[in-house]
């Protein structure tokens, strides 16, 4: 892959995205004062340092460009999209980002590991390893297609299929890519196709900053002059009014500091909030979670299945009253078969719990029914044959959009916990909590 193959690199708009550089050749911004109106697919050339998020320096909320920006601007044949910086999905505690958060179809599973030597280095990027870069950190585990359907429509213009091309720019000794470049090829049969743009992903630099490598990109790429940054020797001649206007930016730069801690702070919470919205579209181990975790917080007691596959659960509420629970989210209607495996669980508890002198244990479905759709398009979510079949077990069915409601107004303290409760277990057939 040539990594600069336009002949008229001269023409092309630059997007630097991560730092301000002293030039006017580039539109450049670091990610905290980035123009919220700013557009990816006004330019035709995108180098993005994602390395500010890694060092604990950018909150990862100034990451907000939307991914079909990108996503639009890849599918441009001649378009470029640089980035430097770590790659992998993200996991718990860890700001590390995905190519597809950068509009890719395709995500890259990195394998972490140190070595020195290089192999196969692209002519136009052997100065960047051998000035920045003399160690490499980790290496291309394998790739994974992701939303490539959406993609491959907007590429084609219409239903394709996706293919994607991946070609190292630097390996290991044991032929492993470093850095590399992708493209992405939609096809609806052998005939017809349409190949995307580049992107091209880099490695950050171990011996400087990584605003050195994208002034190295800029320079030897595509001949964009940049100023060089003041020797360290110069604060020794210092101008008037020099030491005061430093003086005021540290002042502003703390200011942005504590800005970035509470914004991160207000995510972690607004995440915290945010997931009980599962309540509304979950379905499987993600909608039991959520339900649990809803259900804590009422006040009820929930002893998750011990075993896999069997009941969803045994709760216990304020006052003790026992229940099995059965929580299903389906896209369509209730089955009876939901209720029927209700009825085979609860039976087991009840048995035990008797065994126990614990007494009578009550079955609770909790159901997210026609989940695609929003909670006030959903209608006849139960069918007349579960309805009786519900009524003739004695079982309560608590739909996931009252659980929902119930939360909010708990949260609002507007809540009767005690008659939440109360007909919870006291209902035969559908609660009549209020919906969302």
């Amino acid at each position: 892959m040539n990594v600069t193959d336009d002949p008229d690199i001269a023409s092309k708009r630059i997007l630097v995205l991560g730092h301000r550089l002293e030039t006017r050749a580039v539109e450049s911004y670091p990610w905290y004062a980035r123009p919220k109106d700013l557009n990816v697919t006004d330019f035709d050339i995108l180098i993005v340092d994602l390395t500010p998020f890694q060092g604990g320096g950018v909150g990862i909320a100034a990451l907000d460009i939307p991914s079909d920006q990108f996503r639009r601007f890849l599918i441009r044949p001649d378009a470029r999209l640089f980035v430097i910086g770590s790659i992998n999905p993200p996991t718990t505690g860890t700001l590390e980002l995905g190519l597809t958060r950068l509009g890719s179809p395709v995500e890259i599973d990195m394998r972490v590991e140190i070595g020195e030597v290089l192999r196969n280095v692209d002519s136009k990027l052997e100065g960047y390893f051998k000035l920045l870069l003399p160690r490499w950190s980790r290496y291309v585990e394998r790739t994974e297609e992701r939303s490539s359907s959406t993609f491959a429509s907007l590429l084609f213009g219409g239903p394709a299929v996706l293919t994607h091309n991946i070609e190292a720019l630097a390996e290991t000794t044991f032929g492993r890519s470093i850095a590399f470049g992708l493209r992405f090829i939609a096809r609806r049969n052998p005939d017809q196709g349409q190949e995307s743009g580049s992107l091209i992903w880099l490695p950050p630099p171990t011996e400087a900053d990584s605003v050195e490598s994208v002034m190295w990109l800029l320079r030897n790429l595509f001949q964009v002059c940049i100023e060089k940054p003041l020797p360290g020797w110069t604060d020794a001649f210092q101008l008037p009014g020099e030491r005061e206007t430093r003086d005021r930016i540290r002042q502003h730069e703390g200011g942005i500091t504590a800005a970035k801690r509470a914004i991160e702070e207000e995510e972690q919470r607004l995440n915290d909030l945010l997931r009980f919205k599962r309540l509304l579209y979950e379905q499987d181990d993600a909608l039991e979670t959520v339900v649990w975790a809803a259900l804590r917080e009422l006040g009820g007691k929930v002893t998750e299945p011990a075993v896999k596959g069997r009941d969803d659960g045994q709760l216990e509420d304020p006052s003790g009253r026992r229940a099995t629970l059965e929580i299903k989210g389906r896209t369509g209607t209730l089955r009876l078969t939901d209720v029927r495996q209700l009825e085979q669980w609860r039976g087991e508890a009840e048995e035990e719990s008797e065994k126990k002198g614990l007494g009578k244990v009550k079955g609770i479905l909790i159901a997210n029914l026609q989940c695609e759709t929003s909670p006030e398009g959903r209608r006849d979510t139960v069918p007349p044959n579960c309805l009786e079949l519900i009524a003739r077990y004695g079982f309560s069915l608590l739909p996931t959009t009252q659980l929902f409601r119930a939360l909010a107004d708990h949260r609002s303290r507007l809540l009767n916990v005690d008659a939440f409760w109360k007909q919870l277990f006291e209902t035969v057939g559908v609660t009549t909590f209020p919906e969302p």
